[in-house]
C-alpha cells in the first residue's frame, strides 16, 4: 500500500482546500513558525483514526475544525481524505475522515461509511497508525528518552507487527469476557428455572383437587336444575289451562258488547244526521239574519256613498269653473303680450330707420366739421406759429420724453407680464414636485419620525446600478442601523487588508453612497459589465461577489444566479433615487422660483418707476400745454368780445400787445411785432368765423349723439322685454296645456260622479224589495228549524239508553280481561323461568335440559333426594372450594413450558462452554505467537540499532535490553549506549544532539525491522549540527534505497532542505490562513544541468 497524496479541507487553518503529493523519496515542508506545518502532521494522523484531541493539541474534537478569523467566518465542517495506492495496479483507495460541528466524525472508505476500528486495523495490517513510531511529531524524540521501559515496549510492539494481533487479542478477551458473564447468567437463570418447576409440581396437584371438587358440584348443581326444570314445566302447563278458560269468557263478552255498540252506532248515525239537519237549519236562519243586516248597512252605506258623491261633484264643478276663467285670463294675458311683442318689433323697425338716418347726418356732420378743423387748424397753426415759437421746442421735448417714457412703461409692463408668466410656472412645477415627494415618500413609507428607519432609505445608488446592488444586497438593505433594532446592521471597522477582488472587477462601492456600517460589505461587491467566465469566479475570496447592472449575482461559492433577484430592494432603490432626483429637482426650482420672484420684483420695479416718469413727462406736456391754453385764452377772449361786438381795434391792440408787454423788446422788435399782431388780427377774425362754425357743429353732433345713446339703450330694454316675452308666452302655453288636460280630467271626473250618484239612487227601491223576500226566508227558515230540533230530541233520548247497556257491556268485557292478563303473565313468567332454567343447564352443563338427569350421573336405582339437601351438598362442596385460595390452573401448561426452557437453557450452557474453550486456545495462540513475534523483532531491533548508532556516531558501541519480567510480552525495553570515547550508560545520561542521533537509530532501527509506507519526521533535525545532520539525510536516503519508502520531513535546517527531492512551502499570507506551495527540486536540477 502506497500513501500517494493527502487532501486538507477546513482543518486548523487549512481552510482552503489544500492537496499534498507525497512521492517516492523524501518529500519537504518548509515554512515559518506558527504558519500550520506540524498540522499536516496532525491531519495524517487524524484521518488513521486519532481519537484524542489532546495527542492533535485540541481540548475537544471540534477543535480541529477552522474556528474563523477576523476576515473569514468560521467552518462548521473539515475533512482530510488520504489517497492509497494498491500495490497490484488497482485503482486507488479513499480514506477519509469527515467531522462536522457538535455532531462527530465519520470515517469512509470510497465513500462508504466504515467503523473507525476497522479503519484502524487496516492501517495496524500495515505497520501504520495514529500512534505508530513512523509518525515521528514535535517531541517524540524526548518522549523515547525519558519514557520508562515499559513505554518504551510499544516501539518493540511495532517492529514486531503485533498491534494488529493486540487489537485481536483485546477483542477476544472481550469476547471471553462477555461469553463467561453469559455463562454465569445462564447458569442463575437454570438455578431459578429447576426452583419454579418444583413450585409448579406443587401447583398441579392443587388444580387437580380444585378440578375434582368442581365436578362434583357441576353434577350437583345439574341434578338440581333437573328438578327445578320438571317444576317449571307442570307449572307452566297449569297456567296454560287457567289461561284459556279467562280466553274464552273474554270471546263471549267481547261478542255481546259488539252487539251493544253496533246498536249504539246504528243510533250515533242516525242522530248525526239529525243534528246535521238541524245545524244546517240554525245556520240557514242565522245566514238570512246575516244578510239583513248586511242589506242594513249597504242602505247606510248608499246613503253616505249619495251625498259624498253629491259633494264631489260640486267641488269639480267649482274647479271646472275656476279653470275655465284662468284660461280665459291666460287666454287674454297672451293676447296682450302678442300685442306687445308685435308694438316692440314696430318700434324697433323704426328705431333701425331712424338710427340709420341719424347716422348718415353724423357722417354728414363730421365731414363739415373735418373741414371747419382744417381751416381751424390752419388759423390755429397761424396764429400759434407766431404766439407759440417760443414754447414749440419746448412741447416737442416734453412730447418726445412723454413718448419714450410711455414706451418705457409699455417695455416695463410687458417684462412684468412676463416675469409674472415664469413666476407662475415655476410656482406651478414646485407645487407638482412638492405633491410628487409627498406621494412618492407615503409609498416608500418613509417618515422622520421612524424609530429605527431601514438601511435602504439612507443609502444613494449611482442611476442604472439599483438592481446590481439589490441583488448583492437583497432584503438585507430592510434592516435598521439601530441596535435596538430586531435586526440591525453592526457598525464594525473596516478591513485592514481586505482581500482584493479579481482583476478587471470594480467596486460596487464606486456608486454606491451610505452609511459606514455597508463599508465593510461593499468592499468584497465587484461590479461588472455583461456577463463573468468562470476563470472570473474561481478567484473569488471567500464572502466576496460580482454582480452586473441586470442584478445576475457570481458568489465565491460556487452560487450563480440569473435571475433578476431582490427585484423589491431594487424598485425601491429606483424609487429612492427618484425621490433624490425630485427633492434637488425641487431645490432648483425653489432656487428658479425664488429668482423669478426677484425678477418679478425688479420688473414691478420697474413698471412703477416707467410709471412715474411717465406721469410726470405728461404733467410737463400738460404743464406746457396750459401755457399754450393761455395763449388761446387771448385769442378766445378776443373772439368772445367779438362775438359781444364790444371789441375793438384798442382791445385787438390791447390783446396782442398782451404778449409784446411781457417781454422786454426794443423799437425794430416792437414794430415786427406790431407787424406780426397785425397777421394775427386778421388770422383771429378767420378763426373765430371757424369755431363759430365748429362749435355749431359739435353740438349738433351732441344732440344727435345723445339721440343715439337714448335709442341704444330704448333698444337694448325693447331686446330684453322682447325675451322677457317669449318666456313668459311660452311659460303661457304650458300652463294653458295643463290646465286643458286638467279641465278634461276634470269633466271625466264628474261624468263618473254623476254616474256614481244615479246607481247610488237608485239602490234604496233595489234594497226594499230584497229585504222582503228575505224577511219571508227566514220565516221557513224558522219553521223548519223548530221541526228539525224536535226530532233530535226523540233521537237522543234512544241514544243515552243504548249508550248506557253498551257500557256495562264493556266494564263486564274489561273485568273479564283483567283476568285474562293476569292469567297470560302468569303464563308467561312461568315460560320465562323454564326458559331461564333451561339457558342455565345449557350454559352450566352444556347440554338439553333432558340430558341434566344424564350429566349428574344420578344412579337410577336409587331415589332422587330433595332439593334442599341437593343444595346443602352443593353449598358445604363451594365452601370447601373456596378455603383453597388461589389455584393456578395452567400450572400443567407452565411446567411443560419451563421444562422446554430448561432444555434450550442447557444446550446454551454447553454451547457458551465450547466458546470459552476456543477462545482462551486463541489467545494462547496470540500469546504464543505474540512472543515469537516479539523475541525475533527484539534481535532483528537490536542489531539494526547497533549498526545505526555506529553509523551516526562513527563508532561507539549500543544495544537494547529486555528488563522486568522473562514474558517478551510484558517486558520493558531498556536503551544502553557507549558513545565514542564514552562508557556504557543510560541515555538519559547522554547530551541532547546524542540523545537525538541514539534515538533516531533506535526509530530507523524499528522502522527497517518492519517498514511502514510512510515516515514522517517533524523537526527531528533540530537539535542536530551540520555534520550529524548529513549524517542523518544519508541515512534516510540508504534506507529509502533499501526500502522504497516515501518519507515526509518537516524541517528549518538548509542542510535538510537541499537535500529533498521536493519542497512544500507553507505560508500564512492571511492571518490564521495557510497555504500550500511546491518545488520539485529534482526537476529544477535536471534544468539547471540541461542549460
Amino acid at each position: 500500500m502506497d500513501f500517494s497524496r493527502i487532501r486538507i479541507t477546513g482543518f486548523k487553518s487549512f481552510v482552503d482546500p489544500t492537496e499534498l503529493k507525497i512521492s517516492q523519496g523524501t518529500t519537504g515542508i518548509v515554512g515559518p513558525n506558527g504558519c500550520g506545518k506540524s498540522n499536516i502532521v496532525e491531519a495524517l494522523k487524524w484521518v488513521m483514526g486519532e481519537s484524542s484531541a489532546k495527542r492533535i493539541r485540541g481540548s475537544e474534537m471540534d477543535d480541529v475544525i477552522f474556528n474563523g478569523t477576523d476576515r473569514r467566518p468560521s467552518r462548521n465542517l473539515a475533512e482530510v481524505q488520504l489517497f492509497l495506492g494498491n500495490n497490484n495496479g488497482d485503482d486507488e483507495v479513499v480514506v477519509s475522515r469527515r467531522i462536522e460541528r457538535e455532531l462527530g466524525s465519520r470515517y469512509l472508505i470510497n465513500g462508504k461509511d466504515v467503523r473507525a476500528r476497522d479503519l484502524q486495523l487496516l492501517f495496524a495490517d500495515e505497520n501504520i497508525g495514529s500512534q505508530s513510531t513512523a509518525l515521528v511529531g514535535q517531541g517524540k524524540i524526548g518522549s523515547i528518552i525519558n519514557s520508562k521501559p515499559q513505554e518504551r515496549r510499544s516501539i518493540l510492539e511495532e517492529a514486531a507487527g503485533i498491534k494488529g494481533l493486540h487489537s485481536r487479542r483485546h477483542e477476544a478477551e472481550l469476547r471471553l469476557k462477555a461469553a463467561e458473564t453469559n455463562l454465569d447468567r445462564v447458569e442463575d437463570v437454570l438455578e431459578t428455572l429447576e426452583a419454579q418447576i418444583k413450585n409448579l409440581k406443587r401447583q398441579s396437584r392443587q388444580a387437580n383437587r380444585y378440578r375434582n371438587i368442581s365436578g362434583h358440584i357441576r353434577k350437583s348443581e345439574a341434578l338440581v336444575l333437573h328438578l327445578k326444570w320438571i317444576e317449571a314445566a307442570e307449572r307452566l302447563k297449569n297456567s296454560e289451562l287457567s289461561f284459556s278458560s279467562s280466553n274464552n269468557k273474554v270471546n263471549s263478552l267481547t261478542s255481546e258488547a259488539a252487539k251493544k255498540s253496533t246498536a249504539y252506532e246504528k243510533i250515533t248515525s242516525s242522530i248525526t244526521n239529525s243534528r246535521e239537519l238541524a245545524a244546517e237549519a240554525g245556520s240557514k236562519v242565522q245566514r238570512l239574519y246575516v244578510e239583513r243586516d248586511k242589506l242594513s248597512d249597504i242602505e247606510e252605506r248608499n246613503k253616505i256613498d249619495l251625498e259624498r258623491n253629491k259633494q264631489r261633484l260640486l267641488e269639480i264643478k267649482d274647479d271646472i269653473s275656476r279653470e275655465e276663467k284662468n284660461q280665459l285670463e291666460l287666454h287674454a294675458t297672451r293676447e296682450l303680450l302678442i300685442n306687445e311683442k308685435l308694438q316692440l318689433n314696430d318700434f324697433k323697425s323704426q328705431e333701425n330707420e331712424k338710427k340709420q338716418k341719424l347716422d348718415q347726418k353724423i357722417f354728414d356732420l363730421n365731414s363739415e366739421k373735418e373741414e371747419a378743423e382744417e381751416k381751424l387748424q390752419v388759423v390755429s397753426q397761424e396764429i400759434t406759429s407766431v404766439i407759440n415759437d417760443e414754447l414749440s421746442n419746448k412741447v416737442s421735448i416734453a412730447r418726445s420724453n412723454a413718448l419714450k417714457a410711455s414706451e418705457n412703461r409699455s417695455k416695463a409692463f410687458a417684462s412684468r407680464q412676463i416675469a409674472r408668466d415664469d413666476l407662475a410656472n415655476v410656482e406651478s412645477k414646485v407645487t407638482a414636485l412638492e405633491a410628487e415627494i409627498s406621494t412618492l415618500s407615503e409609498f416608500l413609507n418613509i417618515r422622520e419620525d421612524d424609530l429605527w428607519p431601514k438601511l435602504i432609505d439612507s443609502v444613494s445608488v449611482k442611476p442604472g446600478y439599483e438592481k446590481a446592488l439589490g441583488a448583492a444586497i437583497g432584503d438585507d438593505l430592510n434592516a435598521a442601523t439601530d441596535e435596538g433594532a430586531t435586526a440591525y446592521w453592526l457598525n464594525l471597522p473596516e478591513y485592514m487588508s481586505p482581500p482584493t477582488l479579481p482583476k478587471g472587477v470594480e467596486p460596487i462601492s464606486n456608486y454606491v453612497q451610505g452609511p459606514e456600517v455597508l463599508n465593510r460589505r461593499l468592499s468584497q461587491i465587484g461590479l461588472v459589465e455583461g456577463i463573468v467566465g468562470n476563470e472570473i469566479i474561481t478567484e473569488l475570496k471567500q464572502g466576496q461577489r460580482i454582480v452586473n447592472k441586470d442584478g445576475f449575482v457570481w458568489r465565491w461559492d460556487g452560487f450563480i444566479s440569473s435571475e433578476k433577484s431582490n427585484i423589491s430592494s431594487a424598485d425601491r432603490l429606483n424609487q429612492l433615487n427618484k425621490l433624490k432626483k425630485l427633492k434637488s429637482d425641487l431645490l432648483d426650482a425653489n432656487i428658479a422660483l425664488e429668482e423669478k420672484n426677484n425678477l418679478f420684483s425688479q420688473a414691478e420695479a420697474l413698471t412703477n418707476s416707467a410709471h412715474r416718469e411717465e406721469e410726470i413727462a405728461q404733467n410737463n406736456v400738460g404743464l406746457i400745454i396750459d401755457e399754450i391754453e393761455k395763449n388761446r385764452e387771448i385769442i378766445n377772449l378776443y373772439q368772445s368780445e367779438l362775438i359781444k361786438g364790444k371789441a375793438g381795434l384798442d382791445n385787438l391792440e390791447q390783446i396782442i400787445n398782451y404778449r409784446s408787454d411781457t417781454f422786454n423788446l426794443d423799437e425794430d422788435e416792437k414794430n415786427e411785432t406790431s407787424s406780426k399782431n397785425n397777421y394775427k388780427l386778421k388770422s383771429i377774425h378767420k378763426m373765430s368765423d371757424a369755431q363759430e362754425k365748429l362749435k355749431n357743429i359739435n353740438e349738433l353732433i351732441r344732440n344727435i349723439e345723445n339721440n343715439q345713446i337714448q335709442m341704444e339703450q330704448e333698444s337694448k330694454s325693447n331686446s330684453i322685454r322682447l325675451n322677457q316675452l317669449e318666456t313668459e308666452l311660452t311659460n303661457i302655453d304650458k300652463k294653458k296645456i295643463d290646465i286643458d288636460k286638467y279641465l278634461l280630467q276634470l269633466k271625466e271626473k264628474s261624468y263618473s260622479v254623476i254616474n256614481e250618484i244615479e246607481e247610488l239612487e237608485s239602490n234604496p227601491e233595489i234594497i226594499s224589495r230584497s229585504r222582503d223576500e228575505l224577511m219571508t226566508k227566514i220565516e221557513h227558515a224558522e219553521a223548519k228549524k223548530r221541526e228539525t230540533s224536535d226530532h233530535l230530541n226523540e233521537i237522543e233520548k234512544e241514544l243515552i239508553q243504548a249508550e248506557k247497556q253498551s257500557k256495562e257491556a264493556q266494564i263486564r268485557l274489561s273485568e273479564s280481561r283483567e283476568e285474562r292478563v293476569k292469567e297470560q303473565s302468569i303464563v308467561e313468567l312461568a315460560t320465562q323461568n323454564l326458559q331461564s332454567i333451561v339457558q342455565t343447564i345449557r350454559e352450566k352443563i352444556d347440554c338439553e335440559p333432558q340430558e341434566a338427569l344424564i350429566k349428574s350421573e344420578h344412579d337410577n336405582k336409587k331415589d332422587i333426594p330433595p332439593i334442599e339437601d341437593i343444595e346443602l351438598k352443593i353449598t358445604r362442596l363451594r365452601n370447601e372450594r373456596e378455603r383453597m385460595g388461589p389455584v393456578n390452573l395452567r400450572a400443567d401448561i407452565e411446567t411443560e413450558e419451563t421444562l422446554e426452557q430448561l432444555n434450550t437453557l442447557n444446550s446454551e450452557k454447553n454451547d457458551l462452554l465450547g466458546a470459552i474453550s476456543r477462545l482462551r486456545r486463541g489467545i494462547s495462540d496470540l500469546n504464543k505467537e505474540g512472543r515469537e513475534r516479539m523475541t525475533r523483532s527484539f534481535e532483528s531491533v537490536n542489531t539494526y540499532f547497533k549498526d545505526f548508532f555506529m553509523t551516526l556516531f562513527d563508532g561507539g558501541k549500543a544495544h537494547l535490553k529486555l528488563v522486568e519480567s522473562d514474558d517478551p510480552l510484558e517486558a520493558g525495553l531498556e536503551i544502553m549506549v557507549s558513545p565514542p570515547g564514552k562508557r556504557l550508560q543510560s541515555m538519559s545520561l547522554l547530551s541532547g544532539g546524542e540523545q537525538a542521533l541514539a534515538a533516531i537509530a533506535l526509530l530507523f532501527a524499528v522502522f527497517k525491522t518492519n517498514p511502514a509506507p510512510i515516515c514522517v519526521l517533524d523537526e527531528v533535525d533540530a537539535p542536530l549540527d551540520d555534520s550529524n545532520v548529513h549524517k542523518f539525510c544519508d541515512l534516510i536516503e540508504k534506507i529509502i534505497d533499501n526500502l522504497k519508502t516515501r518519507f515526509l520531513i518537516i524541517t528549518h535546517n538548509t542542510i535538510t532542505m537541499s537535500r529533498m527531492n521536493r519542497l512544500y512551502g507553507v505560508t500564512m499570507e492571511e492571518k490564521g490562513v495557510s497555504q500550500l506551495v511546491s518545488v520539485d527540486l529534482e526537476r529544477a536540477s535536471d534544468m539547471k544541468e540541461a542549460v
